[in-house]
C-alpha cells in the first residue's frame, strides 16, 4: 500500500483487511504530514513502514513493496490495495485449490452525498451510496464511470506491477475472474479530501513528470485547480440531495448496506 495523508481512512482499512484474514500489511508513507503515520505505528508489527520522500512513481514504489513482501515476509499471495479500497470477500476460500495465479477483481465506486453525515469520521459508515449500475453515456463525471478492475496475484514467478495496480507481470501468468471476490472504492470522500489530494497529488505528478497518461484525473483537477475552478468539479463528482433522487430514480446509484454492517460487526 502507498499511502500519504490518509488519515481520515487508512486506520479503517487496514483493519478490514486484517479482520478478513490478511496477515501482514507493508505500508509505504509519501512525506504524510498528517496523522498517517502515527495510526501506522498503532498497529505494531503487523504493518512494516517504509518511508519515501523522493518523487512518485506508484509502479515502481509498488513493485518495491511486493519484493519487500516476498523477502520478509515470505508472502505467497498480493493484494496490492490502496488507502481507499476496501477488497471483499473470503481471500483463503478464492486461492484454496486455485488454479490461476492471478485474480481480476471488479472495483464498485462510493459516492460522496450532501445527504452523508458530516459527523461520522469512517467512510465505510457514512458513505452508503454506490454506483451500481454506471450509464453508459458519454463525458460522465469520473465517480460515475465503471471502477477500474484490479489484480491480487500470487508472487512465484513476480516480475513488476502496471500502475494502478490494473495488471501484473508474472512469468507464467493465470487469469481468474470466478472467486467471489470485489473491491468497494471510496476515492472522493468530501470536498475538503478533495481539494487536498487534488493539490497535493497533481503537484507530485507535475514534480514526477511522468507520461501524460499516468495519473490522468489528477493532473485534470490539479488543471482545474489552477485555473480556480474546482469546487464546480466537485459538484459534479458528489451527489445533492436532487441529483441523488435522480440517480437512485434512473438505477445507476444504490444505498448499500452489507459494508457498513460487515464493518460494525468487527465491534
Amino acid at each position: 500500500m502507498l499511502a500519504r495523508n490518509e488519515a481520515d481512512v487508512i486506520g479503517h482499512t487496514l483493519r478490514w483487511h486484517f479482520e478478513n484474514g490478511v496477515e501482514h500489511a507493508v505500508v509505504m508513507d509519501h512525506a504524510s504530514t498528517d496523522a498517517t503515520p502515527e495510526i501506522l505505528r498503532g498497529f505494531g508489527e503487523r504493518v512494516r513502514v517504509v518511508n519515501h520522500t523522493g518523487n512518485f512513481n506508484q509502479a515502481a514504489l509498488t513493485t518495491e513493496l511486493v519484493r519487500r513482501c516476498i523477502k520478509e515476509f515470505e508472502s505467497d499471495w498480493i493484494i496490492p490495495c490502496d488507502a481507499d479500497e476496501f477488497w471483499a470477500g473470503d481471500f483463503h476460500a478464492a486461492i484454496a485449490g486455485c488454479d490461476a495465479n492471478i485474480l481480476r477483481v471488479p472495483t464498485i465506486n462510493f459516492i460522496a452525498a450532501d445527504v452523508d453525515d458530516e459527523f461520522e469520521p469512517n467512510p465505510v459508515l457514512r458513505m452508503r451510496y454506490k454506483i451500481a449500475h454506471p450509464p453508459r453515456i458519454p463525458k460522465l463525471p469520473y465517480i460515475l464511470k465503471p471502477g477500474q478492475s484490479k489484480v491480487m496475484f500470487a508472487t512465484r514467478g513476480f516480475r513488476k506491477i502496471a500502475t494502478g495496480n490494473h495488471d501484473v507481470e508474472l512469468a507464467s501468468p493465470r487469469l481468474s475472474r470466478e472467486h467471489g471476490l470485489s473491491i468497494s472504492h471510496y476515492p472522493l470522500r468530501s470536498k475538503a479530501h478533495f481539494f487536498e489530494k487534488v493539490i497535493q497529488g497533481g503537484a507530485a505528478l507535475e514534480v514526477a513528470g511522468e507520461h501524460s497518461k499516468v495519473g490522468y484525473h489528477w493532473r485534470r483537477w490539479y488543471a482545474i485547480y489552477k485555473a480556480g475552478k474546482l469546487e464546480r468539479e466537485w459538484r459534479m463528482q458528489s451527489l445533492s440531495a436532487w441529483r441523488l433522487a435522480l440517480m437512485r430514480g434512473l438505477g445507476w446509484v444504490v444505498r448499500d448496506r452489507g459494508m457498513a454492517e460487515r464493518y460494525r460487526s468487527f465491534g
